[in-house]
């Protein structure tokens, strides 16, 4: 699945059918949504992550909020492959040159991993080459990921330079020219969320093979007084709502990526049932990539709704509130 999003991901950028998108978000919190995707990363193989994002201003900028994270969890995401346990990892942000109107956003990765050679590193932005022949075989990988975030970096305005040496470490850095947006701070309106819906007497089911996902989820639906099922995969799921009562459940949130049965197969085999709840059942899908062609995946495999991960409390709130609950008080 990963080397098919980067072939069609590469295959838009060469064909100049691909589309930046260009709306307001908070650089602030979308750095948060990197940072946290990553921390889980390192931890898993035992590094140090040093993040500095004092520097950021709490202000929303214009531009493409996606696929900025994409480049940044694919450098990130290099520098814990060629990282060993117990290395260390630092990721920067600062701003400089800022104006009433915009500002220069500057993105550093920095690792104490492998390194490469000047030659090496004359190859890593060249669509399917590796540093080294070794570097599929050792570590995996398609050789597009970097030559598609210095595409994407080149379409927001900036490029992606490398500082590297053998058995040292590398750090890759690119500058951002970023639009302030002219419509009010979100964060700085008064907001108290989406109010908690009473869930008394329904039934969810969480489908999710990651354990720690599905108990924080459950502790975050936890002050909705509903009962709450588990599975961790999706013939799991199918089979749970297979055999339970016409009824049984009232929403479903879906995981997309799983072994044995993804979210959307899942969906598709509940939604193919011969009884009235399969066809009427609320299925939210769950899932880190929320490109509008993933959103438009989960539609047509006949889920009603899509989250991003990291999951934000207040948009699970508002989902609920949408297709099942009333609210409480």
């Amino acid at each position: 699945l990963d080397l098919l999003n980067d072939v069609l991901d590469m295959s838009k950028i060469e064909s100049g059918k691909f589309e930046m998108i260009y709306e307001p978000f908070s650089l602030l919190t979308a750095m948060e949504e990197v940072t946290h995707i990553i921390t889980l990363r390192c931890r898993e193989r035992g590094i140090q992550l040093v993040t500095n994002m004092e520097d950021i201003p709490g202000v929303d900028v214009m531009g493409d909020k996606l696929r900025l994270k994409q480049v940044l969890i694919n450098l990130l995401g290099n520098a814990v492959k060629f990282t060993s346990e117990g290395g260390k990892i630092e990721f920067s942000i600062a701003v400089s040159q800022e104006t009433p109107e915009d500002l220069s956003a500057s993105f550093a990765v920095s690792d104490s991993g492998i390194g490469m050679t000047d030659a090496q590193v004359s190859k890593l932005f060249v669509a399917f080459e590796q540093a080294d022949s070794n570097i599929a075989v050792r570590f995996g990988g398609t050789g597009l990921g970097l030559a598609i975030s210095q595409n994407l970096v080149s379409k927001m305005g900036g490029v992606i330079t490398v500082q590297s040496e053998l058995g040292k470490g590398s750090t890759f850095a690119f500058t951002l020219p970023l639009e302030k947006s002219k419509e009010p701070l979100k964060s700085q309106l008064p907001q108290s969320g989406p109010p908690i819906p009473d869930l008394t007497g329904k039934r969810l089911l969480i489908v999710e093979d990651v354990e720690i996902n599905r108990v924080i989820l459950k502790d975050l639906l936890n002050e909705t007084h509903a009962q709450i099922d588990e599975a961790e995969d999706g013939k799991h799921a199918a089979d749970l709502f297979t055999s339970s009562p016409e009824g049984h459940y009232d929403l479903i949130f879906m995981d997309v990526q799983m072994p044995n049965m993804d979210g959307y197969q899942a969906t598709q085999c509940i939604r193919a049932l011969p009884r009235l709840d399969a066809k009427t059942v609320p299925i939210l899908a769950m899932t880190a990539n929320a490109y509008r062609e993933d959103i438009e995946q989960a539609m047509e495999a006949g889920m009603n709704g899509h989250l991003a991960k990291p999951i934000d409390i207040d948009a699970v709130m508002q989902a609920l509130t949408e297709n099942i609950g009333q609210v409480s008080g």
